[in-house]
């Protein structure tokens, strides 16, 4: 979303943009509730009433603690996970990722995150191992459905042409207020239905300059 915000503002210098992490349990609500106009969501979330638009795709890896019986292995598959106590908003909410990674690292349950997430939260005591059966998490940007209009929709058109664009081509414009996605857990493969409110995201709202 880097990409996006940059070029957005580019086009749009008088209007500033704001981006704030959302709690686990908030996901869609910002959306709802006025605090920013574009989401930058994992899936699964309630899109009732919000345009949707496909994104890409992530991996999940496994994060355990470095003495756990299975962090010597070089990759895990979801049977190997049946049982393993799962730090979810079921079984203990926490405020932030590092108190969760801290959790995991003194041996009080196991994470399944967004590969993005264990790029970005290298620590000691903890290790990150491939799920080699998990599904992929689809992220997507979302907007209420009667709001995709001016800037939102330029945004929306801005940030999926990015990735499709050539390092060449010219930069289109784009300006809005903007939420997106920053980390983020999931729940193991095996107990996806059950576990399906247990995400990571993160919201930006952004406001006219001047």
């Amino acid at each position: 979303m880097a990409d996006a915000i940059r070029a957005f503002t580019a086009r749009h210098p008088a209007v500033a943009i704001d981006v704030f992490p959302l709690r686990w349990w908030e996901r869609d609500a910002p959306l709802r509730d006025g605090r920013a106009d574009v989401g930058y969501l994992r899936h699964p979330f309630d899109d009732t009433g919000l345009r949707t638009v496909p994104i890409g795709h992530e991996t999940k890896v496994a994060c355990l603690p470095v003495t756990h019986p299975l962090a010597g292995r070089p990759a895990l598959t979801s049977a190997d996970l049946d049982g393993e106590p799962v730090l979810d908003v079921r079984t203990r909410r926490t405020s932030s990722l590092e108190e969760k990674f801290e959790l995991i690292a003194s041996g009080q349950g196991i994470a399944l995150v967004p590969l993005s997430v264990a790029g970005s939260y290298s620590r000691p005591g903890l290790v990150y191992l491939s799920v080699t059966d998990a599904p992929p998490v689809g992220t997507c940007l979302a907007a209420p459905e009667g709001n995709c209009t001016g800037l939102v929709r330029d945004f929306l058109d801005l940030a999926t042409a990015i990735p499709r664009r050539p390092a060449n081509a010219p930069q289109p414009s784009s300006g809005l207020r903007v939420a997106g996605v920053v980390a983020g857990e999931v729940a193991p493969p095996q107990a996806e239905e059950q576990h399906r409110h247990d995400a990571g995201q993160a919201a930006a709202d952004d406001r006219r300059g001047g």
